[in-house]
């Protein structure tokens, strides 16, 4: 997903970076939130490639956190069970 809003015009980058803000925030994954609310602004201002590809990149390695610390705390609770 994020290759594709990476490679779109930046009105669809910025709505998709919205939802995807909206969407982290209720699951409490703030750091994920955040970066896509960066990412957001970025498309919206029509920033330069440089600051545009360096929101994607903090998008994702949030999301790869974000995983990360899911996998963990399922893992922990399957095991738990």
């Amino acid at each position: 997903m994020l290759e594709r809003i990476a490679k779109a015009d930046p009105a669809f980058a910025a709505g998709a970076a919205h939802t995807l803000s909206g969407s982290a925030s209720g699951i409490g994954a703030t750091r994920v939130a955040q970066a896509a609310e960066r990412l957001e602004q970025a498309a919206r201002a029509k920033a330069s490639s440089a600051e545009f590809d360096g929101a994607v990149e903090a998008l994702k390695a949030a999301t790869v956190e974000a995983s990360a610390a899911i996998t963990a705390r399922l893992g922990s609770a399957l095991r738990d069970h």
